[in-house]
């Protein structure tokens, strides 16, 4: 299959890492011998996807919408003030729900590893990067790969799948995922239906970038018909000691300073050899130009640009105004806005549902969570709220110029 995307079909794919923090993830490992704590006869299946190899965190849209769907999703706290133990240290239950969140946006994965202790009460519930993660073709079993990056070594560890009676002193992973069409295993991010997009996004950033550090290659060739350029250097005369630039680095100076740079973008180009040489001005002499590439327009380029940011905020389900995008010309006002938030707050519902149903497994192996319900969106702030204040009767001259500043800007 063409493209990015790592689909696992027959033979396993080589090993790849990738370089998060302090652990070293390594995706698509296909066998690990020799850990005696390994459960026997186990086949493994891949995730489908290899997100790390995509690179799609270096789209700044696709990365917004995650952390914003996250923190609106699971980052709002509890609607009962809970305090869960994690073996993370100095890092609450909360920021450890808030990776799992972005982890679930990111791969349609999520993974707590759940230790219990005697009496089988959970004594730490503690996040698990999706990208490490197998899970067994039965469902029983998962597998956690990570390396070491001062010793390169690897580590695998295993954990069976939460059951619905937890035996104390061990160790589970809770999957929480998004449902999805390719895998009864894996589960499917809301965005991959734009990857494409994200892709092409990061393509056109990229054609951005070499384009202003060095053109990609030369736009231009320049071809000196019946003119030799000499590459002797002459001592000024008054300058003694002191060499000038030779024809060819002349013309070459000359060129770069006259018709380089986005100043001079698009002008006409008159050239008048330099030089007082004969051999310059004979009769034959001439100049050819051949052009190597052909950019795309600048108005095409923005709106491919503009095109992919849409499909991924569609995607997501995000609001424009909520990832930093407003429109020319609109005014945007609360019912606007008001819309948008309502909208979102609908969308995001059934994953804090998920969530919670999720959590539900885990509460009677706490003590004293009787209910880990998480808390909405507060939108009504926006509702039914004037786009430009009302001044009042008492108001002053800089009420006023504040009023007007605001209006401008509205406008615009």
């Amino acid at each position: 299959m063409a493209g990015p995307i790592m689909l696992h079909q027959g033979k396993p794919m080589k090993k790849h890492a990738l370089e998060i923090g302090a652990q070293l993830l390594v995706a698509d490992v296909e066998k690990v011998e020799g850990d005696a704590s390994a459960p026997k006869n186990v086949k493994w299946v891949p995730q489908p996807v290899n997100f790390s190899k995509l690179k799609a965190y270096r789209n700044p849209y696709h990365t917004r919408a995650i952390r914003i769907k996250a923190r609106m999703t699971a980052g709002l706290g509890f609607e009962e003030e809970v305090s869960l133990p994690t073996s993370a240290q100095n890092d609450p239950f909360s920021n450890q729900l808030l990776l799992c969140a972005m982890d679930l946006e990111h791969t349609g994965n999520a993974y707590f590893e759940v230790i219990t202790a005697a009496g089988g009460k959970i004594a730490a519930i503690t996040w698990v990067p999706a990208e490490t993660m197998e899970i067994s073709a039965d469902h029983l079993y998962y597998r956690h790969t990570s390396l070491d990056p001062s010793t390169r070594r690897k580590s695998v560890s295993f954990y069976e799948s939460f059951p619905e009676k937890p035996q104390p002193g061990k160790r589970y992973i809770l999957h929480t995922t998004l449902d999805g069409t390719w895998s009864t295993y894996y589960g499917e991010p809301d965005w991959l239906g734009a990857l494409d997009s994200v892709m092409l996004f990061d393509s056109a950033m990229k054609y951005n970038r070499a384009t202003f550090d060095n053109n990609c290659i030369p736009t231009w060739l320049i071809f000196l018909l019946g003119v030799k350029l000499s590459d002797e250097r002459i001592e000024d005369p008054n300058n003694a000691g002191h060499y000038l630039p030779s024809q060819r680095e002349e013309f070459i100076n000359w060129m770069k300073q006259t018709y380089g740079g986005a100043d001079n973008m698009g002008g006409a180009m008159l050239i008048d050899l330099p030089g007082m040489g004969s051999e310059i001005y004979s009769e034959k002499a001439s100049i050819q130009f051949q052009k190597l590439q052909d950019g795309p327009k600048d108005a095409d380029f923005l709106r491919l640009i503009e095109r992919c940011r849409d499909d991924i905020l569609s995607a997501h389900g995000v609001p424009p105004r909520l990832a930093g995008v407003v429109t020319s010309g609109q005014l945007g006002g609360s019912g606007e806005m008001f819309g948008q938030l309502l909208a979102f707050r609908e969308d995001i519902k059934p994953k804090q549902e998920i969530w919670e149903q999720s959590l539900a497994q885990l509460i009677p192996y706490f003590e004293g969570v009787n209910s880990l319900t998480l808390n909405e969106m507060d939108i009504e702030q926006f509702r039914d709220q004037p786009l430009i204040p009302e001044l009042p009767a008492t108001a002053t001259d800089a009420d006023v110029a504040r009023q007007a500043e605001a209006i401008l800007r509205a406008v615009k």
